[in-house]
């Protein structure tokens, strides 16, 4: 634990250790650590993956160091994500008062979308709105193609339908523009693509946090990763800690193969 708080060597960090070892321990530490070795708070970027899990990371950083510890921006992805978005938002085409749709808001407009594309009456067994929000869903966050995500996760959803889940998903995309509306997959692609597309953002706050650290490493997903390899930047002081073998979100897209493959992004 000690080898790891106390690094110094800079670039990218990978921790891998097992159940009960204290990876979330050590993170903390390790912010603490930076923050008493003269790192600004704003300059330190913290993630994981529930609000829980960062309330009580920000809570121990600030046990250690106190009430500083409160300046370090640090959160979910999608609660990162909502603050950025709400501060950019006109530069993805977005206004900023866009309201964030919950599960049931999401698949109450699919349906939507669903009845304008067959009608109300159906004469066959077509995927439910619940099922496409699944296969959307997990489209955006492996950026993978629809076709892809059915033949992959959901064979159960027969080939001829594949076009239709398409046709809804640009109908669902359109009804949530018409409605101001953003939904919890979205947070993330909008961010990633304010990161990539705005000329200079992603440099600023790249510049800006010279540590990115993220917890549980291994319930990440293939855009969640490109935001954080956006916000490293060329310097690559990325620190990730976690563990393949207790990966719990791969209904949401999660992919240990990447902390796996993390050695190869930065040898």
């Amino acid at each position: 634990q000690r080898l790891v708080v106390e690094d110094r060597q800079g670039g990218a960090v990978l921790v891998l250790a097992g159940a009960g070892s204290g990876k979330t321990h050590t993170l903390t530490c390790r912010v603490a650590h930076l923050l008493k070795s003269g790192c600004t708070p704003w300059s330190i970027l913290l993630l994981t993956f529930t609000n829980k899990a960062a309330r009580e990371m920000l809570d121990r950083v600030c046990g250690l160091v106190g009430p500083i510890g409160r300046d370090v921006e640090g959160g979910t992805f999608h609660g990162f994500a909502h603050r950025l978005l709400r501060i950019h938002a006109e530069d993805v085409g977005l206004d900023r008062s866009f309201s964030v749709l919950d599960r049931s808001d999401s698949v109450a407009l699919i349906k939507r979308a669903l009845d304008a594309e067959v009608g109300r009456r159906r004469g066959e067994e077509l995927p439910s709105p619940q099922v496409i929000a699944s296969i959307l869903g997990f489209a955006a966050g492996c950026m993978r193609s629809v076709g892809d995500v059915i033949t992959e996760r959901f064979p159960m959803v027969l080939e001829e339908h594949v076009d239709l889940v398409e046709r809804v998903g640009v109908r669902y995309a359109a009804m949530k523009r018409e409605e101001n509306g953003l939904d919890f997959d979205d947070l993330l692609v909008f961010l990633l693509r304010l990161l990539e597309a705005t000329e200079g953002l992603g440099a600023r706050y790249s510049d800006r946090f010279e540590h990115v650290l993220v917890d549980e490493f291994q319930d990440i997903n293939r855009v969640q990763y490109e935001i954080v390899r956006m916000l490293a930047g060329p310097e690559n002081n990325l620190f990730i800690v976690g563990d393949d073998d207790q990966s719990i979100y791969r209904f949401r897209r999660a992919k240990p193969e990447i902390i796996l493959g993390f050695e190869k992004d930065y040898p």
